[in-house]
């Protein structure tokens, strides 16, 4: 009697692995299978690069992104090892 139940409960585990099993490797088939559309689409778009790139995007001049330079630094920008204040003298005031 005892190893009756057993048995049955054993087989019930067995079936529901199995059952588990099953979706997990459909749910791996799919995951897999998106994935490599995902890897598809990025080869292509690596090998055609001008193809992949929107229209309506102006292409970047990195000479007019570049910050103009100013003709005159202050004096505090043009002392660069120090915190931008004056020397402090050895005279002490009376």
């Amino acid at each position: 009697m005892v190893e009756n139940v057993a048995r049955t409960v054993l087989k019930e585990g067995i079936k529901a692995w199995i059952a588990a099993t099953e979706r997990l490797h459909a749910r791996l088939a799919q995951l897999r299978e998106e994935i490599e559309d995902v890897v598809v689409e990025a080869r292509y778009d690596y090998e055609h690069p001008a193809e992949s790139t929107p229209v309506s995007r102006p292409a970047r001049n990195p000479v007019a992104d570049a910050p103009a330079a100013t003709s005159k630094a202050s004096g505090a920008r043009t002392q660069r090892n120090g915190t931008g204040r004056k020397p402090r003298s050895s005279k002490v005031a009376v």
